[in-house]
């Protein structure tokens, strides 16, 4: 074929404006700082994480079932996304507008080859765990997306200085997740010294996952990921895990809010509060053994192993384990003569301070600078010790002035109930996705967004449109042509 210089100009100008198209399609990540009458500091958090860590990819292979991946890039990926997590921040500040919580970035580790049908390990030595020891959170995806592990930082730093090699493998039965820790000697290990959290597919968020391990299973409770299909726990256990949708009844709440009803059967499907019979009873008092229970339930704390000394909880209470977990953990602490008082009421302040530290310890919620802003039009006295936990439970919604509590007062379970589901919702997190698309690394969570969509469009009607140019022009040519022959 003869070269024809107008065809050949006019696909260039096509493939420039497709390339522009597409280059807008599919361009880096970026953070725009949003107006300051827009601002929210919970969602801007949750956004630049979002942007963040859909950018921090990398793919592993597999080598008779043995994940294996480019730990350095892992660091190095790590440190950038501090860093852009970092120069996020600053624009903010810049523009007069701060966040009321650290941000957390995390580096998965797409497993894509994995078969889940037979065992896929995870194993990290002593020299690479060093190089992954300053890393915020390691997830590992396998296969498809609702499948994954994540180890924190405390466990990668626990676990540099701990063991030789860190090894985990997980298989799926007929929907049932079997994980096992291994040592050296690929030894099971019962209970591993360090939490991982594992997410496994689920339907919708009335399930659970119960944990069943020495011939006895737990609910284990749980966070649904409707952007993942997953539900997420902590874990140390190595032990069979699966999704159920347990049947609850609770035919004694018919009476309270809407809103009341669903933080209560949510907390009962969790096995976070119970329901004998039916019953919440939700004006019963909250006794500290029942929030013993539920705080070490919600936190993914319990340990048949962990021991107490306190002089009034009996080592054959149904209460025991759930007091000396809390006990281990710093959860919950005694009194100075060395007892619990388990059968003692709980204060609506005591319940709404343990939150507030929660989720400043556990997710890096700031206190409020300006507490006594706060601090109006509460019912009851509020303790010295407790001003700040009551102002930063009231900013981030955990405790609602529409309650009209008084904070000296015992709380009833059904009060009790609404903040710690409150305080679970916070401190497991799952923010909705940005949509936003990088050109040459996959986000974790591939979506089509209204302006992606538009831009295919835009792209493929170009096409369209420029290659039926080229087809016209080049007519008209050959006509002019003939006439001119």
């Amino acid at each position: 074929m003869k070269n024809n210089p107008l065809r050949a100009a006019v696909l260039t100008f096509a493939t420039a404006f497709m390339s522009v198209s597409l280059f807008q399609s599919a361009g880096a990540y970026i953070y725009n700082v949003p107006g300051s009458t827009d601002f929210s500091p919970n969602e801007e958090a949750d956004k630049i994480e979002s942007i963040v860590n859909d950018g921090s990819v990398i793919y592993a292979s597999l080598t008779d079932g043995v994940v294996s991946f480019d730990v350095e890039k892992v660091a190095k990926l790590d440190l950038s996304a501090k860093a852009s997590m970092k120069d996020y921040i600053d624009k903010l500040e810049d523009n007069g507008m701060y966040l009321t919580r650290e941000l957390r970035n995390s580096v998965t580790v797409m497993v894509k080859e994995a078969d889940l049908s037979e065992y896929t390990e995870v194993a990290i030595g002593y020299e690479e765990l060093n190089k992954l020891r300053n890393v915020s959170n390691l997830r590992f995806v396998f296969g498809d997306q609702d499948t994954y592990i994540t180890i924190g930082n405390s466990a990668l730093s626990a676990l540099a200085d701990s063991v030789d090699v860190f090894r985990l493998q997980i298989k799926e039965v007929y929907g049932t997740y079997s994980v096992r820790f291994l040592d050296n000697g690929s030894h099971i290990i019962p209970k591993y010294p360090v939490d991982i959290r594992l997410g496994i597919p689920a339907e919708h968020d009335k399930q659970t996952v119960y944990l069943y391990k020495d011939d006895s299973h737990e609910n284990w409770g749980g966070q649904f990921n409707k952007y993942s299909g997953s539900i997420e726990i902590a874990t140390r256990y190595s032990g069979e895990y699966n999704v159920s949708s347990p049947d609850i009844v609770v035919n004694d709440i018919g009476s309270l809010t809407d809103f009341e009803q669903q933080a209560i059967r949510f907390m009962v499907a969790r096995g976070y509060f119970d329901a004998d019979g039916g019953r919440f009873k939700p004006d019963y008092l909250l006794t500290r053994y029942d929030f013993a229970e539920s705080l070490v339930r919600i936190f993914f704390a319990q340990d048949d192993d962990a021991v107490c000394s306190f002089t009034d909880v009996d080592t054959d209470s149904e209460y025991y384990s759930f007091v000396a977990s809390a006990a281990e953990k710093g959860i919950a602490e005694g009194f100075g003569d060395g007892t619990f008082r388990g059968e003692s009421n709980v204060t609506v302040e005591q319940v709404l301070a343990l939150a507030s530290r929660t989720i400043n310890n556990k997710n890096g919620y700031t206190y409020p600078e300006k507490t006594d802003e706060y601090l109006v039009n509460l019912k009851g006295d509020i303790s010295d010790w407790a001003k700040e936990e009551i102002a930063l439970s009231i900013r981030e919604g955990i405790y609602s002035r529409s309650m009209q509590l008084d904070l000296g007062r015992s709380i009833t379970r059904k009060d009790a109930a609404v903040i710690l589901y409150r305080l679970f919702m916070i401190m497991n997190n799952i923010p909705e996705p940005v949509d936003l698309i990088n050109d040459d690394i996959k986000p974790v969570h591939p979506r089509s967004t209204p302006w992606t969509t538009t831009n295919i469009i835009i792209t493929a009607s170009a096409a369209v449109i420029l290659n039926a140019a080229v087809l016209i022009i080049g007519s008209v040519v050959r006509k002019k042509r003939k006439k001119a022959s």
